[in-house]
C-alpha cells in the first residue's frame, strides 16, 4: 500500500514537470537587454582594457548598449559595445567562483549598429 502511494506521488511529479515549461533554454542565449549597473561594473573595465590592447591606445569612451547571457560552466556575456564611432560584439566569460571567478574577454567581432546580438 505504501509503495503504491509513493509510485502515485512520483507519477504526479513527473506529469507536473512535463507541463511546466521554464522561460529559458538551458545553455541557450537570452534575449538582448539593456545592461544593468552590475553588468556595467563587472564588464566595462574588462572590455575597455581589451579594446585598448586591440587598438594599441586607450579608447575615449566605451559604452555597453546591449547584453545577452548564456549560462554554461559560468556565464558567457555577449555584449554590443560602442567605442569611438565603432560597434563591436564582444564575448566575455565569467568563470564559476569554484574555478576562480575570472572575468575575461573570449573574442570579439566588428559589427554595424543595426546588427543583432547573436551567438558567435
Amino acid at each position: 500500500m505504501q509503495d503504491s502511494r509513493a509510485i502515485r506521488k512520483l507519477q504526479n511529479n513527473l506529469v507536473f514537470s512535463k507541463t511546466v515549461k521554464p522561460n529559458f533554454k538551458c545553455g541557450g542565449l537570452s534575449a538582448p537587454t539593456e545592461p544593468s549597473d552590475g553588468d556595467k561594473q563587472l564588464l566595462a573595465p574588462v572590455v575597455k582594457n581589451y579594446i585598448a590592447e586591440q587598438l594599441g591606445q586607450e579608447p575615449s569612451e566605451v559604452k555597453i548598449t546591449e547584453v545577452s547571457r548564456q549560462i554554461v560552466a559560468g556565464t558567457n556575456y555577449f555584449l554590443k559595445v560602442e567605442h569611438g564611432g565603432n560597434v563591436w560584439h564582444v564575448r566575455v566569460h565569467e568563470a564559476l567562483p569554484c574555478y576562480g571567478g575570472k572575468v575575461e574577454v573570449h573574442s570579439h567581432k566588428v559589427a554595424a549598429a543595426g546588427d543583432p546580438l547573436t551567438y558567435f
